[in-house]
């Protein structure tokens, strides 16, 4: 049987990943499983972006936050 990939990931992004709202969506149960999710990820060293609306979940998991207000950068 013939492999089809549906995208190909240059190497240097396999060890990124984004997340955007998963943590303002969902029951508590939902939540709680990305939250384990993201925490599992970030114990391996690897890169997580986290998009989000809630500032106590990026303080929570985050080294440093870019906010954006209009689309401009914001220090």
């Amino acid at each position: 049987m013939k492999e089809i990939r549906l995208w190909h990931l240059p190497a240097y992004l396999l060890h990124r990943f984004l997340f955007d709202g998963v943590l303002a969506v969902g029951d508590e149960e939902f939540k709680e499983k990305c939250r384990l999710i993201i925490t599992e990820i970030m114990a391996g060293e690897k890169v997580v972006f986290i998009v989000s609306h809630d500032k106590e979940d990026m303080q929570r998991y985050c080294d440093g936050i870019l906010s954006l207000t209009h689309g401009v950068a914001c220090v």
